[in-house]
């Protein structure tokens, strides 16, 4: 028989706190009313017991809209960069959406 390891909350928050410092953690907080995915500054503001939330986390991944290319009336153009970011981390993500994330692998690959 396999024994179960759990880890109380406390240490789970104080894990995530420490991913917070080197990578952008996602995870589902409360937006006004609404239970949505954003990225969080500290573990405390991620609401854990929750059954579904109101948005994907799809957008994380594929933002509804982004500036690819820019231009001035002098007619110059700027192109962000985007060298920067930090890796991401999605916590608290359902089953179905992680799984439909591989499947627009295969549709982007």
């Amino acid at each position: 028989m396999k024994k179960v390891k759990t880890l109380s909350r406390e240490k789970l928050l104080h894990a995530l706190d420490a991913l917070i410092k080197k990578y952008q953690l996602f995870a589902p907080v409360k937006d006004d009313t609404i239970l949505t995915f954003a990225e969080v500054k500290k573990s405390s503001e991620i609401i854990m017991d929750f059954t579904n939330s109101a948005g994907s986390p799809k957008k994380i991944f594929f933002p509804q809209s982004e500036t690819i290319i820019s231009y001035s009336r002098d007619g110059s153009r700027h192109v962000p960069e985007y060298a920067g970011e930090k890796k991401r981390i999605v916590f608290g993500m359902r089953p179905c959406d992680a799984k439909a994330l591989t499947l627009l692998d295969k549709v982007f690959d």
